[in-house]
Order: C-alpha cells, then structure tokens, then sequence
C-alpha cells in the first residue's frame, strides 16, 4: 500500500521542494497552502501523515495540529517552523506532534522520521551507464536490488517515436 503524506505550508517553493521529495521517494503527496485546508484534508481517511508549518494563513498548525487530533489522534502530525521559541516547540509535543523540525529543513532527518512513523519508503534510482537501484524501507529494515539488465521501458526505439 502506498502512503499518504499531508504537507501543509504556505510558503510555495518550500512545499513543492518537500512534496517533490517524497514522491520520488514513492509516497503520494497532497498539499495545502493553508491551515483550513490543511485541516480538511488531514481529515480524510487515506492521509496517513502530517507535516504542518506552524505559521499559515487561516489556522497556524498548532491549531491545525489540535483540531486534528480530536478527529483522527491517530494520525502522526510533524510540525517545522522557522520560529525557533521553545514553548512552541513544547506546546506543539502537548497537542500530539510526533516530532519537531526547525527550518531549514534537515530533509534526511525528516525522511527518517517519516520512514520510522509510517514506513514504506521506496525509491528508485536510474543511472545514465544503464546501473539501477531500488531500495524499499519498511521501518528499521532495507532491501536494496542493484542491476545492471533491467529491460527497457520502450522497447523497439524511444518514448518520442
């Protein structure tokens, strides 16, 4: 089953750059710009994470974060912000978050986390010499298949022809 990650933040490029990294990391990735929507869509059943900003227009993520978990307290909910104040970070744990990211980001931590909360990572790597590499993450555990002969996906000329 593939994962779905939530990534609630305001700021474009900031949730583009980790929605992007997800998905070639094989999750599915819906966004939010804002709290309400944020708040919407952490609601639906098939969203199995949340990464919320703290500072969003509509609703901050804290209060995203709190009227979440009276819906689903099940769902692990992360927050990042650039506002480094400990009593943020402090009240954010209260609420329910999973963990706590100051920007910028340290996306190989928040890719840990990510992994160690709802497993299921997958990537895909495909090299210009013909060398691949998948790597499937399920929790502390990892499977990496390397080849040299994987079959070409357009066989008899190339996907422009």
């Amino acid at each position: 089953m593939v994962r779905s990650i939530l990534i609630a933040e305001d700021e474009e490029l900031s949730r583009n750059t980790l929605a992007e990294a997800f998905e070639r990391s094989g999750y599915r990735v819906e966004t939010a710009p804002d709290g309400i929507t944020a708040l919407e869509r952490a609601c639906r059943p098939h969203v199995h994470l949340g990464i919320f900003d703290y500072q969003m227009p509509g609703l901050d993520g804290l209060e995203v974060l709190r009227r979440v978990m009276e819906r689903r307290e099940d769902l692990p909910v992360l927050i990042m912000t650039s506002a480094a104040e400990n009593r943020i970070r402090r009240r954010a744990l209260e609420l329910g978050a999973r963990a706590f990211f100051p920007k910028p980001i340290d996306l190989r931590r928040l890719r840990k986390t990510v992994v160690s909360l709802i497993g299921e990572e997958l990537s895909l790597a495909l090299y210009d010499d013909g060398f691949s590499s998948i790597s499937i993450r399920t929790g502390s555990s990892e499977i990496t298949i390397q080849s040299r002969s994987l079959p070409d996906p357009f066989p008899g000329g190339s996907k422009e022809e």
